[in-house]
């Protein structure tokens, strides 16, 4: 599943809880109102990226007449979170986050299997250290705070003042963070702070 930026993440929201009792949404003109566009044009640029993406289906075409089609759901779908995809990871989380940055991803919460409230965020891998499990440069690693890591995570962690990706291991007998291919530079659990276990990646395939 494609990301979704916050606007367009903002705009299905909007079509979707618009449904009506007959399934009929939001028309181009309600969304253009409702957001405060200066044009028609601008509001069907934010709907036409949903189609692409696999969040919308139908022939629809930015009319802008009296009874232009309407806009309908690719499926129905179970409740979905916008987990924020952060470029550092704070060293704190205090309550809730603050609105989900423009960078975010829209995910169904049953494909990843946690709960609507459960406390998400993602990173980018920022290269091929873990490749031999199967995560790549530029996939985005989804992670959940507060779980408590197992033998074998994969886990981002504060180290140094930096958030990386590693694996987590007790196999020596104190928690470790290791990386597979150079486990002698592991990382021992008084220098360390883990922030998320990762419990999805999301590749971007093709171009």
């Amino acid at each position: 599943m494609k990301a979704l930026t916050r606007r367009e993440a903002r705009v299905l929201a909007f079509i979707r809880n618009d449904a009506g009792a007959e399934g009929s949404l939001a028309s181009v003109h309600e969304i253009c109102e409702d957001f405060g566009y200066p044009s028609v044009e601008v509001a069907a640029a934010h709907v036409a990226v949903l189609q692409p993406k696999g969040f919308l289906r139908g022939s629809w075409r930015p009319r802008f007449q009296a009874g232009e089609p309407q806009l309908r759901p690719a499926c129905p779908r179970a409740s979905t979170v916008d987990i924020p995809i952060l470029d550092a990871v704070p060293a704190e989380f205090s309550g809730e986050m603050a609105e989900c940055p423009e960078d975010c991803l829209t995910m169904d919460v049953a494909a990843l299997g946690i709960g609507e409230e459960t406390p998400t965020f993602a990173v980018r891998a920022p290269d091929d250290s873990l490749l031999s499990r199967h995560v790549c440069q530029g996939d985005t690693v989804v992670c959940e705070r507060g779980l408590a890591p197992v033998e074998g995570d994969i886990v981002v962690a504060l180290v140094n003042g930096e958030s990386v990706l590693r694996v987590w291991t007790q196999s020596s007998g104190e928690p470790q963070l290791i990386l597979p291919e150079d486990p002698a530079e592991a990382v021992p659990a008084g220098e360390q702070v883990v922030q998320g276990v990762m419990v999805a990646v999301v590749r971007q395939m093709g171009g």
